[in-house]
């Protein structure tokens, strides 16, 4: 038969082992955040028209949308369009 004082352990272990699994799972739960990036977001594309996505080596993310190309290095975007007055740009926005 078990006493009061060993009743009490348990419970008390019991308590403390729902505690922590609640402190992970807010834990692992709090770490993932998603902002989409939509030209209503700001900082995110020009267009929500994407004709196609690529990762390079460095792990940039290459959007191209009918407004030009998007680089997203996993926290700003880049955006690189056609300047008919810069021989330096990209040869179109499509």
């Amino acid at each position: 038969m078990k006493t009061s004082g060993s009743r009490v352990i348990g419970l008390l272990c019991f308590i403390s082992l729902i505690l922590s699994a609640l402190v992970f799972a807010d834990r692992t739960t709090n770490r993932i955040r998603f902002t989409p990036l939509s030209k209503s977001t700001p900082g995110g594309l020009k267009s929500d028209v994407i004709r196609d996505i690529t990762e390079d080596l460095q792990g940039f993310v290459w959007i191209a949308t009918d407004q030009g190309v998007s680089r997203f290095d996993g926290w700003n975007s880049v955006h690189f369009r056609h300047d008919p007055a810069d021989d330096t740009s990209i040869s179109s926005n499509h």
